[in-house]
């Protein structure tokens, strides 16, 4: 986000400073796991039940923390117009649109809605006259690589305690930070080598193909 509020400059700084102190200290207990935990004046034994279970709702609530979803810019007040813009564009360049005949079964991805026309143009034998339907193709994004990390590492943790049972406890534990590493690691290997090639489609409309532009409802009796 960019501003020239200087009082929303210091919010977002103050919070973001905040956010950061709050992390790290949640981060302190989860990689600590052979010291105890002090709540108050109550100390909880390292490896007890006790002590595993807040270190699973510490890891639970590190995930939903993540990083912040903003950030603060200040700019100059006679930036705003053409910053503005320039967002709105990049948002609008990053829309990937599709088309389909019978408005059920949708085909391609273009980085324009004159693409999309011209694919379908290409592909049917159509008169001036046809329409066609055109979505915007929203591609499968992967969700939280930490979750995934996780999935994986529960997995060799079952694995383990078949061969050697309760000594594999607790094994594999990785940090926060590794376990966003691992996931991200793993979702950038499956995109390289197998990315998805499907999508669902939003906001779809038909096209007058003869004019390019969305068609126009008939008048009811007509």
């Amino acid at each position: 986000m960019q501003t020239n509020n200087p009082e929303v400059v210091e919010f977002i700084n103050t919070l973001t400073e905040w956010h950061k102190n709050r992390v790290e200290q949640l981060e302190l207990i989860t990689n600590n796991r052979d010291a105890g935990i002090r709540l108050g004046d109550r100390t909880i034994e390292a490896g007890s039940d006790i002590a595993k279970g807040i270190r699973l709702g510490i890891a639970i609530a590190l995930e939903q923390l993540g990083k912040l979803p903003f950030s603060v810019t200040p700019i100059e007040a006679e930036e705003d117009d053409g910053e503005e813009k320039e967002v709105l564009s990049a948002a609008e360049s990053a829309k990937e649109y599709c088309w389909s005949n019978n408005g059920e079964e949708y085909h391609g991805s273009f980085t324009s809605i004159d693409e999309a026309l011209d694919d379908y143009l290409n592909t049917y034998d159509v008169d001036d006259a046809a329409h066609v339907h055109i979505g915007e193709a929203k591609h499968y994004a992967p969700g939280s690589p930490v979750s995934l990390a996780d999935d994986v590492l529960e997995q060799m943790n079952c694995q383990a305690a078949d061969e050697a049972g309760e000594h594999a406890d607790d094994w594999p534990h990785l940090p926060y930070d590794k376990l966003n590493e691992l996931g991200q690691m793993i979702q950038d290997f499956v995109w390289q080598h197998d990315a998805p090639t499907f999508y669902t489609v939003e906001n779809t409309v038909l096209y007058d193909v003869s004019t390019r532009q969305p068609a126009t409802p008939k008048p009811e009796g007509v």
